[in-house]
């Protein structure tokens, strides 16, 4: 590797210029200045702890000290270096406490410190330093992006050093290369962990989910039989000859089968919903006739219609395409939107449902209105919610909001687009537009 090409080092926070060598250096300390760049620049660290031994050659490769390491800064008032090298031989790891040692200083005071002689007897309590007969001592702290600092590296000598090299520039070079790997590697644990914990999040939920479907199943299909035998028992009542002793016995018998119908159209609704909001509505694309299906609809609610004093208007082109959609599926979008104009028009009006094609040919446009209370504007996004009402005027109506929510979502599952309008006490139009079959 040419020296010119040393001329930048990425650093935290961009790429900051590469501390020159001095220019009174003598031949050894530039190739000790090469080897060392070489070698943080060509060995990135696979683990945070290879960041403290190859920071640690490093460092000892450039100074050409005898000793050199990095170490991270504990809790619990201990450091751990772990490797320390003696001349290029890494001696394992140490954890040893601060108080009693040089690197004590580096922590307390200014950066960086040395201390050029008779290191061990300063420090008489640090028995690497007796052990090792350092002479020279040099330190420098790490100091990471949020201004936090994580621990130094630092090197020894066991004789005096030519003051001429410029130490502190070196150590502070593979400081900062040490602070962005320990950076780097600490920001891909968090991001690993961060992954691990939403990837459990989420077969959590899909599990919730599937235990919702799998409950909800089960409550359809063992309320659905003795609902529809209620069902069953309550339109008997009403036919004149059981009921002929008793001309109460038919009321009974209409209110018991209305509440058994009401309660199993909520427990389909629910089923729906789950479907569609789980991908999974169900649905048989064909060509769908179009005035079949309004006619179809309209017929299922005339008698609510008719309970309340109100008529259906059906106004549909003479020309009708069929819709390419799901033909149960565009039947109950039509009954939910008729069965809402129905509950909110008022008393002795009307309720319209017009069919036409839009002008690009491409789209059925189904319209349902009514003149009725209204929704209000602040109220339109959320009656699209489930379980939501748009006024307090609907609040005494039959039903739970899911009408609208099932025909919107049943809507777009068909590629279609669907829009409300409404005002308070002017009524509410909405306008269905789905694909044409080709």
């Amino acid at each position: 590797m040419q020296p010119e090409k040393l001329d930048s080092y990425d650093v935290i926070g961009g790429r900051e210029p590469l501390l020159p060598p001095p220019a009174t250096s003598s031949q050894e300390v530039l190739e000790r200045w090469r080897k060392a760049i070489e070698l943080m620049l060509s060995t990135p660290p696979s683990q945070p702890a290879d960041v403290l031994v190859v920071g640690g050659l490093a460092l000892s490769t450039l100074l050409g000290y005898r000793y050199a390491g990095v170490a991270l800064l504990c809790s619990d008032g201990m450091v751990r270096a772990e490797a320390v090298w003696n001349n290029g031989r890494n001696m394992g790891s140490h954890s040893y406490p601060l108080a009693g040692t040089p690197c004590d200083s580096v922590y307390g005071g200014g950066s960086p410190v040395c201390f050029y002689q008779d290191v061990a007897r300063r420090f008489p309590d640090d028995e690497l330093l007796t052990e090792l007969d350092a002479y020279l001592f040099r330190g420098h702290r790490m100091i990471d992006a949020s201004g936090a600092c994580i621990g130094h590296v630092f090197a020894m000598h066991d004789q005096e050093q030519d003051p001429a090299v410029d130490a502190d520039a070196m150590m502070q070079l593979v400081a900062r290369w040490c602070v962005r790997e320990i950076q780097y590697h600490r920001l891909v644990a968090d991001l690993k962990t961060s992954e691990t914990r939403a990837r459990e999040a989420l077969h959590m939920a899909e599990a919730a989910e599937r235990e919702r479907l799998s409950f909800l199943a089960n409550v359809s299909h063992e309320v659905r039989t003795p609902l529809n035998a209620v069902i069953g028992f309550g339109e008997l009542l009403q036919l004149d000859g059981v009921a002929s002793c008793c001309r109460q016995v038919m009321g009974y018998g209409r209110n018991i089968a209305d509440s058994g119908r009401h309660l199993l159209g909520l427990i389909e609704g629910l089923l729906d919903l789950s479907r569609i909001e789980n991908g999974h509505p169900q649905l048989r694309f064909e060509a769908v006739d179009t005035r079949g299906a309004i006619e179809s609809a309209v017929i299922m609610v005339r008698s609510q219609a008719q309970n309340r004093g109100l008529r259906i208007m059906v106004l549909v082109e003479g020309d009708m395409p069929p819709i390419y959609g799901d033909g149960r599926a565009v039947r109950q979008i039509l009954v939910n939107l008729l069965a809402n104009a129905v509950k909110y028009a008022k008393t002795a009006d009307m309720v319209c449902v017009r069919a036409s094609t839009k002008p690009c040919g491409k789209q059925v446009e189904l319209k349902v209105s009514d003149n009725g209370v209204g929704i209000p504007a602040s109220a339109l996004e959320r009656v699209m919610q489930p379980f939501e009402r748009g006024s307090d005027a609907w609040s005494g109506s039959d039903g739970v909001g899911l009408g609208l929510p099932i025909s919107k979502q049943l809507t777009e599952a068909m590629d279609g687009d669907f829009d409300i309008g409404s005002q308070e006490n002017r009524g509410t139009c909405v306008t269905v537009s789905l694909p044409v079959a080709e």
